[in-house]
């Protein structure tokens, strides 16, 4: 920790409740013994000797990462898998206790980041650092059992750092599982400052582990020191776009302060020290520090995640509309464009249709959502995005009607029964009962009295029948 009366540092707890983990499993038979059984000396020199190679020989050595700013080391745990022959993955979990406790009650011990403050100073205390234990299961009033790596504290009980017995208390930061499995998709990993975020069409990828800083003098908070907290984030992989967007701290730290905010228009900026590592074999790392552009759009190239600054595009087929998901579109319908860079973070994406502005009804950096303007007529028109990342257009079709129901389900329309639940095989409507349908494209429309009529008259069939 950062006060000078610890007997062992922060780094050396966590590789020591690491390597208990592995152990652990090791003892039981489920994990193979490549390089010997797991303790902290050997998982050290494992970890310092480790190198994974890229597609041009070149070596990748990160079983120990470097906070930046405070230049830390902390164990990669996405690299103790190779220590055991590859039969590890690592899960970042919610430090909430009673997912804990789930986790617990599975059989599965959980690693634990602690954020760590000392009760014996006049105003109430200091923050201490940041300490690492291993939750090792739940005792029958419900707390919950711990190895304490540290014997300077040598507590047994979770209870005993919530509470602040013994003059520190501590606020549970981060929980990980470590599951004796082969992991389905290496994907990769980013590090650097805790402002950054990775989403994908799928939505935000994996959770933040959000490792508090040895040396920081300050509790941590998100976006007010960057030394306070040093951020992991892994991706799985899965899907084949993503985009990594970072907020500069001092911007941050001056709205926490109450000062200047930040200006809407404006794409973030940094110099963080921010690296993203292809896990895969062979491996690729890139340096995304130094740069003013924060946005990045990580995508694969061959077999390697690479990572370049973040752009516009759609394609000329990516304009659907928002209900049936075709090309369909009319007057007044709902649309949705599918893109990478099409959004960024607290700025809004403008949409224009010929020489008409479309109302954006929701953004994310993969998918826009409006309304054709209703006055417009039939025709080819070119649809234009404005997004923190540039300006593109493609050529879409305007149809007079263009009828698309939402849907709940793939296999539910949104279709409520005459007293407002959902139409199901198992909530059916009865004969001669109203139904209401959820639709767009139904074309132009007309006022009559406080509604918005459809000029087409609108049919509906049932199994064919109108």
């Amino acid at each position: 920790m950062g006060n000078g009366t610890d007997t062992i540092t922060a780094k050396g707890a966590l590789l020591t409740s690491a390597a208990a983990i592995i152990r652990y499993y090791q003892n039981r038979g489920d994990l193979p013994t490549p390089n010997g059984f797991a303790d902290p000396q050997a998982l050290n020199q494992f970890l310092k000797g480790y190198c994974a190679l890229d597609p041009t020989g070149g070596q990748i050595c990160d079983g120990f990462l470097i906070a930046p700013d405070s230049q830390e080391q902390v164990v990669n745990l996405w690299r103790l898998a190779a220590f055991v022959g590859n039969a590890l993955d690592v899960e970042v979990r919610s430090p909430d206790l009673d997912h804990v406790r789930d986790l617990l009650a599975g059989g599965s011990p959980v690693l634990l980041a602690l954020s760590l403050t000392t009760q014996d100073a006049p105003a109430g205390g200091h923050y201490a650092g940041g300490h690492y234990i291993v939750a090792t299961g739940e005792a029958s009033d419900g707390s919950i059992s711990i190895m304490d790596p540290n014997p300077a504290f040598g507590k047994s009980n979770l209870n005993d750092y919530l509470s602040g017995s013994g003059g520190m208390k501590a606020a549970i930061a981060a929980a990980v599982q470590m599951i004796p499995k082969t992991p389905v998709s290496r994907g990769f990993l980013a590090v650097g400052p805790p402002i950054f975020d990775i989403t994908s069409v799928a939505g935000s990828c994996g959770l933040n582990l959000d490792l508090p800083s040895i040396t920081a003098t300050q509790p941590p908070t998100a976006g007010v020191s960057s030394a306070s907290i040093f951020r992991v984030r892994f991706c799985d992989g899965a899907q084949s776009l993503y985009q990594l967007d970072s907020i500069p701290l001092p911007l941050v730290a001056a709205q926490n302060r109450g000062s200047e905010p930040r200006p809407k228009e404006a794409v973030a900026t940094s110099n963080a020290q921010l690296t993203l590592t292809d896990l895969g074999n062979p491996g690729n790392r890139v340096d995304l520090s130094g740069t003013s552009t924060m946005s990045y759009r990580i995508a694969r190239s061959g077999v390697q995640w690479t990572a370049v600054p973040q752009s516009l595009s759609f394609s000329a087929n990516s304009t659907l509309n928002a209900a049936s998901f075709t090309p369909d579109l009319s007057p007044g319908a709902l649309f949705s464009v599918f893109g990478s860079g099409v959004a960024g973070p607290g700025v809004k994406t403008s949409v224009q249709i010929g020489s008409l502005l479309a109302p954006v009804i929701a953004q994310t950096p993969f998918q826009v959502n409006g309304q054709i303007p209703p006055d417009l007529l039939p025709g080819t028109y070119n649809i234009s995005l404005s997004s923190p990342y540039g300006t593109a257009q493609q050529p879409i079709q305007i149809v007079a009607v263009s009828p698309g129901i939402f849907q709940v389900t793939d296999q539910l329309g949104a279709v409520l029964n005459e007293d407002g639940t959902l139409n199901t095989p198992d909530n059916p409507a009865r004969r001669g009962q109203v139904v209401v349908v959820y639709c767009t494209g139904l074309g132009a429309v007309a006022r009559q009295g406080n509604l918005m009529v459809a000029q087409v008259p609108a049919a509906g069939l049932v199994q064919g029948v109108t």
